[in-house]
């Protein structure tokens, strides 16, 4: 459980002071940055996607997915892969 404390976030019980609320709103999110990416409608590496998105971008496509995006998948090569948003969620 976090707290606000002075416009930064105390974690309890170890003393550290995290991110300053400013800091922390300004912040996007993987799925955010996914999109952001994505939207150009070309085909991105795994390689990419990992350095702009998250190493674990593998759960950040399952989520856009779950909430209605097309993400689609080809290979490459032998183990690589490359993404491309197909289709955007309807409004």
């Amino acid at each position: 459980m976090l707290k606000i404390i002075d416009r930064s976030y105390r974690i309890p019980h170890t003393g550290i002071v995290n991110l300053t609320w400013s800091m922390k709103m300004n912040r996007k999110t993987n799925l955010q940055r996914l999109l952001a990416l994505l939207k150009d409608g070309k085909w991105h590496s795994a390689d990419e996607l990992a350095s702009q998105v998250s190493f674990r971008f593998g759960h950040t496509v399952f989520e856009a997915r779950q909430k209605g995006y097309l993400i689609e998948k080809r290979r490459v090569a032998h183990n690589h892969f490359e993404y491309r948003l197909a289709a955007m969620k309807a409004a």
